[in-house]
């Protein structure tokens, strides 16, 4: 009876984890989205400023 307690127990957490999880990813994706727009604005900045310094 204790196996079998265990067992249910230990898939709760599992499941318990998996939300988590998919609940973070959801957010992660979010702050990647966010962090790779950031960094393409810096290197669309940085070519802009690069095209200036060339001009002079």
């Amino acid at each position: 009876m204790k196996y079998y307690l265990a067992m249910a127990s230990f898939a709760g957490v599992i499941l318990k984890l998996y939300h988590a999880v998919a609940f973070l990813s959801k957010r992660a994706s979010l702050y990647l989205r966010m962090l790779f727009y950031f960094l393409e604005v810096l290197k669309i900045e940085n070519i802009l400023y690069n095209g200036k310094n060339k001009d002079r």
